[in-house]
């Protein structure tokens, strides 16, 4: 749905720019068996991450 949502017409850039860490933490969470292991801190790492060059 979030894929579907941001490359729709209009709207998608209203998507594209909602925050980003809910979203990412529920798309990382589905390919975990156990979903506490998922800490905010690595989520927030990742999302620095794309911003820094290289």
């Amino acid at each position: 749905m979030v894929v579907s949502g941001v490359l729709a017409p209009g709207v998608g850039p209203v998507i594209a720019g909602a925050e980003p860490e809910p979203a990412l933490s529920k798309i990382l969470q589905g390919g975990l068996g156990n979903k506490s292991a998922l800490r905010a801190d690595y989520v927030d790492e990742l999302l620095q991450a794309v911003s820094r060059p290289g």
